[in-house]
């Protein structure tokens, strides 16, 4: 299992490695958006921090592919993502 938290509002959203790389997936049809950035900006307590820029890239990305998204389970997943990086400094672990 994975988790990612939010620092700001507290909110997570949690998915088994499968669920990862379905979604993962979804989102690299706009990879080419993420192409030069950094991922993170360290680790902490065993968590890694994500880089705030990757954050903002990753949210306006799902808000994107969340529009073409058709299989309901799915689609709450990247919502529930979508509100974890609303919140700011992001980690996952």
């Amino acid at each position: 299992m994975l988790v990612y938290y939010s620092l700001g509002n507290r909110k997570y959203w949690f998915c088994s490695l499968e669920r990862l790389m379905e979604i993962t997936a979804l989102l690299s049809r706009k990879s080419y958006y993420l192409r030069n950035m950094d991922t993170l900006k360290g680790t902490y307590n065993g968590w890694f921090i994500l880089d705030n820029e990757y954050v903002r890239t990753l949210y306006e990305i799902i808000e994107e592919v969340s529009k073409e998204v058709k299989d309901e389970t799915i689609l709450n997943d990247l919502l529930a993502l979508k509100e974890v990086f609303e919140g700011g400094d992001v980690v996952f672990g």
